[in-house]
């Protein structure tokens, strides 16, 4: 709609309306106890061995997610120590899958379309970068079938462990 909002504010009024929708108790602890389960969140077994493999690769985090829920998550996990770098669309203001927000990626970045292998286990997303470009993984843990987004995959994987 052109209006931009924080994730973390997004996050906190869909979590609201759900519990209403739901008539779910709610209010402002239940909403800190919620929050924080998303900056808490378990890697995959995985994780730390692919990342281990790439070490001699530039890799980036690109979310939706704002950094006030992008920092705590990493440095939550064992992965704060790792050289990633992590790109937000609240530097930008505009949210995944439109083109500029892959453009945006490219800048931040310093590297060309070509360079990209963009890894995602969201369908949508998966679409939006290939369309704009992007050589593209999607980690199908679950056996789904790709939306029909107009688009596919490169490659698809069951887990991480396919990229390396």
């Amino acid at each position: 709609m052109g209006h931009y909002e924080t994730f973390l504010t997004i996050t906190k009024e869909s979590l609201a309306y759900s519990c209403k929708s739901l008539s779910l108790p709610y209010n402002s602890e239940i909403e800190e106890i919620l929050i924080n389960e998303y900056v808490n969140f378990a890697l995959y077994d995985e994780v730390e061995e692919v990342l281990a493999a790439l070490e001699n690769i530039k890799i980036a985090l690109y979310s939706n997610g704002s950094l006030d829920m992008l920092k705590p998550l990493i440095h939550n996990s064992s992965i704060n120590k790792k050289d990633i770098m992590l790109v937000s669309v609240d530097e930008r203001k505009e949210y995944k899958p439109t083109p500029m927000s892959y453009q945006f990626v490219l800048k931040k970045l310093n590297v060309e379309r070509e360079e990209v292998l963009f890894v995602s286990s969201n369908t949508w997303d998966i679409a939006g970068a290939k369309h704009f470009g992007f050589r593209t993984a999607w980690i199908n843990r679950d056996n789904r079938v790709f939306d029909y987004l107009g688009t596919f995959p490169d490659n698809e994987y069951n887990n991480l462990k396919g990229i390396i």
